[in-house]
């Protein structure tokens, strides 16, 4: 069994072809090096943690949009392998 706002995330994207992913993981991997000869310049990134607050009513609501606006600041840092 799945949860079903995994089932609406990845029904979400079925019509997406293989090609659409590869390109954006070579996108990914390219902005990625980008970053990462930002970053050799750097000690730390700071980030905020989040733009808004949200009650655990609010969230079962909107289960897929507020959680992404949770993580405005710091949503980058988990497809980049940046998290700590």
């Amino acid at each position: 069994d799945c949860h079903p706002n995994v089932v609406k995330l990845i029904l979400g994207n079925k019509d997406r072809k293989a090609v659409e992913v590869f390109a954006g993981q070579h996108k990914l991997e390219a902005l990625k090096r980008d970053a990462a000869a930002v970053f050799a310049k750097s000690d730390f990134l700071l980030v905020p943690t989040s733009p808004i607050t949200g009650t655990v009513a609010e969230v079962e609501a909107d289960p897929i949009a507020l959680p992404w606006r949770f993580s405005f600041y710091t949503g980058f840092g988990n497809i980049m392998d940046l998290s700590a």
